[in-house]
């Protein structure tokens, strides 16, 4: 079966209560957006994987989506130079929907589907 962007559409629309004022396309970016980020954005994704049967494969949720709240960590480290980038990766709608036709999560394959 054939996921299609409608159905996807759909899907974000109704779990992530975006309007259908608020246009979307294949390049939307998930967190940057639609603002789903947190506990919101490990929830939407669950739903995801289940509703489209989709292997999460060698998804990392963290390469995707910053955390929920306050990082008490992420402030002490505002005073220390880094020693590596943790630079977050854009999920677009398009990621989404070709995982949904393949069915499983192929971070290589996926992110070089992403227009930057």
């Amino acid at each position: 079966m054939t996921v299609t962007w409608q159905q996807i559409e759909e899907f974000i629309r109704r779990e992530a209560c975006v309007s259908h004022r608020q246009a979307i396309c294949a390049q939307t970016k998930i967190e940057e957006d639609l603002g789903i980020t947190g506990d919101d954005s490990v929830e939407f994704m669950d739903k995801y994987f289940e509703t489209f049967q989709v292997n999460p494969g060698d998804y990392d949720h963290c390469r995707y989506f910053h955390g929920e709240g306050f990082n008490i960590l992420a402030v002490f480290l505002l005073f220390f130079p880094k020693r590596k980038s943790t630079q977050l990766r854009s999920l677009t709608i398009d990621m989404l929907t070709t995982a949904a036709n393949i069915g499983r999560w192929d971070t290589q394959q996926l992110e070089q589907r992403v227009i930057t």
